[in-house]
């Protein structure tokens, strides 16, 4: 249970780390004309589009597309976790006994 509790406990501080390193990278090599006043609100960058390698989506289709792997090793990860401590369950280091 303990292994189990660190690496979930890995994936969520991962999930949270690998975005906010992005954003402050980003941060760092924004061009000087661009100050935080100059922002938009996440309503109008949620409406507008947003450019990728394959074409044009909206901004709401990009943030779905980013989040929905991130949700799916989640809900795995639980089947997994459900799985492993149903009492009707053999241990998977029991032989089935």
């Amino acid at each position: 249970m303990d292994l189990l509790l660190v690496v979930v406990t890995g994936f969520l501080f991962m999930t949270i780390a690998i975005p906010v390193a992005i954003w402050l990278v980003s941060r760092k090599y924004q061009p000087p004309a661009v100050a935080r006043d100059q922002s938009i609100s996440f309503r109008d960058w949620a409406s507008g589009e947003f450019e990728t390698c394959q074409g044009r989506c909206t901004a709401t289709e990009a943030a779905v597309e980013v989040v929905v792997p991130v949700a799916a090793v989640a809900f795995g990860l639980m089947a997994i976790g459900i799985v492993f401590t149903s009492p009707q369950a053999p241990h998977p280091y029991d032989g089935g006994r």
